[in-house]
């Protein structure tokens, strides 16, 4: 939608064709048993995309979305009995920090500039520019970046530029975490990941009263008002391809004529290539080498009653975190140990739940799908399994729930693989694995054909609402660039 209300503001024709019957993608919700629940990202950041956007439409963000500052950001469970708010204040949580490391909680205020200093170094470069023309690596912000290219910190991974800061395991296990942002390993995702903790703590995280899902409800809005045309429930069956372009787009439904058209593709980059595109042979074999970033097992809960021990947002974490990722990435399978992340929408969004009751959505870090565990038949079983796992966490911090489910349902990898065709059915695109992987993410414009474009998790800059979104400004730049050198 952001690459659609782009080309439209530039004066195109744009029709947006949509597989699914609603808008929106993975900022979605799921609605039974008198429960709503958020089923897509539940935390934002980095509004100002969306200011941007709106602005650039002669329209207001805030007229469209009830934004407010989340205070505290997370709480965090161990099960030694640890449980510590993460929130805005350095003061504060520093604070916070002392009542598991006083030593470690006066490396926060170096540890935050630190971030920051990579944010500062790395934005303009690998965030907001499309990063795929010579223009964009010989500029300002990149002659900058270069004598301070060790400050990027990509030569060591996430963990061990966490442990340079923090002895106490449970603080480094927070500052880990933050490498699942864009769904990777943080025993090997570089630590220029690291920069998500300024994104998150430095420039706010903010929650939408109503739900994520007023997000995509004010995109679509905003698109309809600049003149987008909307089909849903009509899926790509091919793209037909002519030499250097795509001359046609086939679907179920009916086939349009793109030999003079501008093709922004949301789909997965891997899977447009794997099933839509069948020459390129070597560049989708490129593509497929490359590795997906983790899954998830999403699950929702009605719960009777108000659990006061939780937050907005929680996270109950595993006991040996490196054990989880190995067992994610190398093993390819459900963690014996999962940590387990839980949002409870109805805190802000009373209709999610009727009255005295919650709406939980849960996820957990799962592995994407692969030869190791494709044949698991027992998704029932799987959920199960996890299901008496968190009700044991739960239980462990003094929060019984195993009596008070009124209402349950969950989306496996294979389901979320069926809703997006996201490539293995990964939610973030391909992992940040290496230290160069930020170089092998696909780019907004298709080497190997002249009028296609991407935009969406699994090309630049990446996953996360306001990446996804400034992945379709980059595209839309791309694709009218184009336009003006054939004129």
């Amino acid at each position: 939608m952001s690459a659609a209300i782009w080309q439209a503001l530039a004066g195109r024709e744009v029709t947006m064709l949509e597989k699914n019957t609603v808008f929106g993608g993975k900022v979605a919700m799921h609605s039974g048993g008198g429960y709503t629940f958020d089923i897509g990202p539940t935390l934002l950041t980095m509004p100002f995309v969306f200011e941007e956007l709106f602005e650039a439409a002669g329209e207001k963000f805030s007229d469209y979305v009830d934004l407010y500052k989340i205070d505290p950001i997370c709480r965090y469970f161990w099960s030694d009995g640890s449980v510590l708010d993460a929130v805005h204040s350095v003061s504060q949580m520093k604070d916070n920090l002392s009542n598991l490391s006083k030593i470690d909680s006066e490396r926060y205020k170096d540890y935050l500039e630190y971030s920051k200093e990579i944010y500062d170094l790395t934005a303009e470069t690998f965030l907001f520019s499309p990063f795929s023309r010579a223009r964009d690596f010989f500029n300002f912000s990149t002659a900058k970046l270069l004598p301070n290219i060790l400050k990027l910190d990509a030569w060591r991974s996430v963990h061990k530029a966490n442990s340079s800061f923090f002895n106490d395991t449970r603080i480094r296990q927070l500052f880990d975490r933050y490498a699942t942002y864009n769904g990777s390993n943080p025993y090997s995702a570089p630590a220029t990941l690291n920069i998500i903790t300024h994104v998150e703590y430095g420039l706010g995280s903010y929650a939408i009263r109503g739900g994520m899902r007023k997000l995509g409800e004010a995109m679509y809005m905003l698109a309809r008002k600049v003149g987008v045309k909307f089909r849903f429930g009509e899926s790509i069956g091919d793209l037909v391809t002519n030499n250097r372009r795509i001359s046609a787009i086939i679907t179920d439904q009916s086939r349009y004529d793109s030999s003079e058209a501008i093709v922004i593709s949301n789909i997965d980059v891997v899977e447009t290539y794997r099933h839509y595109i069948g020459s390129a042979i070597n560049y989708s074999n490129k593509l497929q080498k490359l590795e997906p970033s983790l899954s998830g097992l999403i699950i929702c809960w009605g719960i009777e009653g108000r659990s006061d021990e939780l937050a907005l947002h929680n996270i109950f974490f595993s006991d040996d975190y490196h054990k989880e990722f190995k067992q994610i990435f190398e093993d390819r399978s459900i963690p014996d140990d999962p940590t387990y992340y839980i949002s409870i929408s109805s805190r802000h969004s009373e209709r999610d739940a009727p009255q005295g009751f919650e709406s939980w959505f849960i996820l957990v870090n799962a592995p994407y799908i692969s030869q190791d565990n494709q044949d698991t038949k027992d998704r029932n079983g799987m959920y199960l399994m996890l299901k008496e796992k968190l009700l044991g966490k739960l239980k462990q911090s003094g929060i019984d729930v195993s009596g008070r489910i009124r209402y349950e349902y969950y989306i496996d990898q294979q389901r979320l693989y069926d809703r997006y065709g996201s490539n293995k059915g990964s939610i973030y695109g391909i992992s940040s694995n290496s230290q160069l992987a930020a170089f092998k993410r696909p780019p907004n414009n298709d080497p190997n054909f002249d009028n296609l474009f991407f935009a969406g998790g699994s090309s630049h800059p990446g996953g996360g609402m306001p990446l996804v979104s400034l992945s379709g400004k980059h595209a839309s730049t791309l694709a009218m660039d184009y336009l003006s050198s054939k004129k």
